[in-house]
């Protein structure tokens, strides 16, 4: 059984290999928030907006509006064997 140090149940890992590229669809399924979503120390790579291909373009923080969906190619980072990184997804907070 894998152990987390976080408080929540339904805390998402992914177990990735260095210097591989995954890709990864995001999926905004929150009813009424805009999403900023991103993950540490690494760049993304969009290649997807909408079931529609677009110019790929980096970019370290993504926003995904409700029921919009994205692909994005993750490259891991080569030599950081043991290292965990976080992902994040955040509301937009206008105040």
């Amino acid at each position: 059984m894998c152990q987390t140090i976080f408080p929540f149940t339904d805390t998402f890992k992914l177990k990735v290999k260095p210097g591989k590229t995954y890709l990864v669809r995001l999926i905004n399924a929150a009813l009424n928030d805009e999403l900023f979503f991103s993950i540490a120390n690494h760049t993304l790579t969009v290649v997807d907006v909408d079931a529609s291909y677009v110019k790929p373009f980096d970019t370290e923080t993504l926003g995904v509006t409700p029921g919009q969906t994205s692909n994005v190619l993750l490259k891991t980072k080569p030599n950081y064997p043991n290292a965990t990184f976080f992902m994040t997804a955040r509301p937009y907070v206008a105040g």
